[in-house]
């Protein structure tokens, strides 16, 4: 996560660029995560993922308005931040991994990930239409295409679901793929319908993948949010949409599934999230994602 100063810049320019990517401020603040899985389908033969349940909490730690850290269950990630208050890395602190993010001017501009502490794994350029983020291109040596998907910086953009096939389609392809080159590349494009995405294309050597969105009209509670490092069963990582995702249609080599959400609230808030679908990569089932909030009563 690292970010570009700006120290040249006059304070009212800093300060604008501080209000934009990488200030997450929301005006409830998550404290606690819990979530569980259903598999109601038989998942893939020779898969490790072969839990018919399980639950994971995640505890979130602030420091007044910043996140400092989250606790998982068997690990735990940090969150650093620059002088004007903008995540810049987020630390593993069990497997030395490390993700940077670097601005221009008030916007999120590349997001570089680390395996091993320095051993440079993938890099992702975005691109926008004015404040829109329309194109993200995916740069990786070939000898380290097989990252963990679980720790994609696309979570920033796409449900994690989302983001994992994708992941696993760049590895698939340049594994197939005759061509020696030393640097793999892909991109995903987006289109957007107000102020959510609406659509994602990921297209690489021919293959195409699509995923259309639909919304509700809530707040959702990860908008502005960069930290990366999500556990697969976490929704609605999606750090530019406003609303909360309510059905994701995705369409790859003739295949169509359709995953659905329904919602609980708290007003405005979102306290319970029921995913139903395609738990990719288990199979079919349902995710129950209970929110807590911050001074919220019991």
């Amino acid at each position: 996560m690292k970010k570009l100063v700006l120290l040249a810049m006059a304070t009212m320019v800093v300060f604008v660029a501080c209000k934009k990517d990488g200030i997450y401020n929301p005006k409830k603040k998550i404290s606690k995560i819990t979530t569980i899985r259903q598999i109601e389908e038989p998942t893939p033969v020779g898969t490790v993922f072969d839990n018919r349940s399980d639950t994971n909490i995640s505890i979130w730690k602030w420091d007044k308005n910043r996140l400092q850290q989250i606790i998982h269950p068997n690990w735990y990630e940090n969150f650093v931040y620059d002088k004007c208050g903008r995540l810049i890395r987020v630390e593993d602190a069990a497997g030395d991994e490390y993700t940077y993010y670097e601005y221009n001017g008030a916007k999120l501009s590349k997001v570089i990930y680390y395996d091993e502490g320095t051993r440079y794994t993938k890099e992702y350029a975005l691109e926008y239409n004015g404040k829109n983020l329309t194109k993200i291109t995916i740069t990786a040596p070939q000898m380290f295409r097989s990252v963990n998907k679980e720790q994609s910086p696309l979570l920033a953009v796409c449900e994690p679901a989302i983001a994992q096939i994708i992941e696993n389609n760049i590895v698939a392809t340049a594994a197939q793929s005759t061509q020696k080159a030393s640097v793999f590349t892909s991109t995903v494009s987006l289109e957007w319908s107000g102020k959510n995405i609406s659509k994602i294309t990921y297209e690489e050597n021919g293959e195409m993948y699509t995923c259309e969105m639909t919304y509700d009209d809530k707040i959702n509670p990860y908008n502005g949010f960069l930290g990366l490092y999500f556990d697969d069963n976490y929704k609605m990582e999606n750090y530019k949409n406003k609303n909360n995702i309510k059905s994701i249609t995705s369409k790859m080599r003739g295949e169509t599934q359709v995953v659905n959400f329904e919602y609980e609230y708290d007003g405005q808030w979102p306290t319970k999230i029921t995913q139903t679908g395609k738990l990719y990569p288990w199979g079919s089932g349902k995710t129950y994602s209970y929110i807590e909030y911050k001074n919220s009563k019991k």
